[in-house]
């Protein structure tokens, strides 16, 4: 009788919850259809009152160009042909970059940088929309009711004092054994990593290098290997790079992902740091800002610009690689390009899972040595795991006192994907004593003549 009382509240409450989820869904899709709807007349608007297209037709003009030099190195085998069609890409991406220069300048007219503002707040809600309507996903396909069926406590008889005794001692037992069980894993659950090689032996991932724990306000950047290159925390990636470069190397891999449990455990800024590393020791890097509700790598090495063509037009064929990749200087003559989200009113999820962005990916390590994409935190946002898969290789970025539990459960949500693990970084680590000592060894490194000023530690 209590069961079937419980099975017909349950199916009420799940009815309820459906109603519910089906009204929320309604909700979402007639805010954005009209969203929508404003987007484009906003793109109408933004089209007209562009004082010229000159700039848009030249630009067209250099990424034909470009297209045709693609192609045309795709069917030669002559040497000499392929230098000089190298030789005339090159040409036509400085073009290309004076006229983005150009075209970013009228673009901060006011009239048009406020429908350029409307347009990005619009996108940014289509995304919060298409967030929540995942979220009601989940929560229907993994919700419960919170009851348990139960059956009638069975009414046991009185037996002998002896008898009774020894229930007792029993029940204490039991509860002690309870509660060293309870105790154990509450403690497991709290363990922290304090060391920079206990990662290797909890996960069994190779270390690949620490990162001393540093801030914008201790080194003025969060960009250390560009902007601060005698600083510990630039020679400390400069040794992950070698490391990471090294082992690509040996694998055979050209994209390989930086990988991490939580928000703010600084996979961004270790991703962007390393990229710069390898990028100024002479390979060409690409860097594809695949954390679509994020773009921290984008900030961080682009800072605060209008949205443009990105992974969205390169996924729906829109856009052409040249056009999508922004070049970042690094002094010295070193460049790195990245590829942010782009502007179409997508999900995620809809472009990883789709058969194109494979074929952009692969025109991607055509063109590049080595490809860093940064994806959203794992355990939070589902589709990074389909972006592992896109991956060669993954790098674990695993925070000083971060969780080994997280920890692991990033390792077990990899091997579920079939990712390869090339190592981890151990992130935010104390600074030790002999990462303040380098001598004149920074020298040749910078590319300076002179002396290197003495070092000092940072928080």
């Amino acid at each position: 009788m209590a069961s079937a009382l419980i099975q017909g509240y349950q199916d009420v409450r799940s009815s309820q919850r459906d109603v519910d989820s089906d009204r929320s869904l309604e909700m979402l899709d007639s805010a954005e259809e009209l969203l929508l709807a404003e987007l484009e007349d906003l793109r109408v608007d933004l089209a007209e009152v562009r004082s010229s297209r000159a700039l848009e037709t030249m630009i067209d003009q250099v990424l034909d160009n470009m297209a045709a030099v693609e192609a045309q190195l795709t069917e030669t085998d002559s040497s000499a042909e392929r230098e000089i069609l190298l030789q005339r890409q090159g040409e036509y991406q400085s073009q290309l970059q004076a006229l983005r220069v150009a075209l970013e300048v009228e673009s901060v007219r006011p009239d048009i940088a406020s429908l350029i503002r409307r347009e990005t707040q619009i996108l940014d809600r289509l995304a919060d929309i298409e967030a929540r309507r995942s979220e009601i996903a989940i929560e229907v396909s993994t919700r419960s009711s919170g009851l348990a069926f139960v059956s009638p406590p069975a009414v046991t008889q009185s037996g002998s004092t002896s008898g009774r005794v020894f229930t007792a001692l029993a029940g204490m037992a039991l509860g002690a054994f309870i509660a060293v069980g309870v105790a154990y894993a509450l403690a497991g659950a709290r363990r922290r990593f304090t060391d920079r090689m206990q990662p290797a032996a909890e996960l069994r991932l190779p270390f690949l290098a620490d990162i001393p724990r540093f801030d914008a306000a201790s080194l003025e950047t969060m960009l250390p290997v560009r902007d601060n290159p005698r600083s510990p925390a630039a020679e400390s990636f400069r040794f992950a790079a070698s490391s990471v470069d090294f082992r690509m190397e040996r694998t055979g891999a050209k994209t390989i992902m930086a990988v991490s449990a939580l928000v703010g455990d600084g996979k961004s800024t270790v991703i962007a740091n390393t990229a710069i590393a390898v990028a100024r020791s002479g390979k060409r890097v690409l860097i594809v800002d695949a954390d679509f509700g994020n773009q921290s790598v984008s900030q961080l090495l682009l800072g605060d610009i209008s949205l443009g063509p990105g992974l969205t037009e390169l996924a729906s064929g829109r856009a052409l690689l040249a056009e999508a990749a922004l070049p970042v200087s690094l002094g010295h003559g070193a460049i790195l390009d990245v590829v942010g989200r782009g502007t179409e009113a997508v999900s995620a999820p809809s472009v990883f899972a789709g058969s194109d962005i494979r074929a952009v990916i692969g025109r991607m390590t055509d063109r590049y040595d080595i490809v860093f994409i940064d994806g959203p935190p794992l355990i939070q946002v589902a589709y990074g795991s389909t972006l592992v898969r896109l991956a060669d290789v993954v790098l674990h970025v695993i925070p000083h006192g971060s969780s080994i539990r997280r920890a692991h459960e990033l390792a077990r949500q990899i091997e579920v994907v079939e990712g390869q693990s090339i190592g981890y970084v151990y992130n935010k680590a104390p600074v030790r004593s002999e990462m303040l000592v380098s001598g004149g060894s920074m020298k040749d490194v910078i590319g300076d003549a002179g002396a290197v000023e003495p070092l000092r530690g940072h928080g």
